[in-house]
């Protein structure tokens, strides 16, 4: 099952919204037993990369 992440753009160069962002991706990615393939680090990426 896809799992997306969205926020408006002015968060994207945010410090504590990417922060959040890294903390959500890599708990999904502990739960799932898994790393995200994308290679995207979560202060680049947009909402369609993370």
């Amino acid at each position: 099952m896809p799992v997306t992440l969205a926020w408006h753009q002015r968060y994207d160069n945010d410090q504590a919204h990417a922060w959040l962002r890294a903390q959500v991706r890599d708990s999904f990615a502990a739960f799932l037993g898994h790393r995200f393939t994308t290679g995207v680090d979560a202060a680049e990426a947009g909402p369609a990369d993370v």
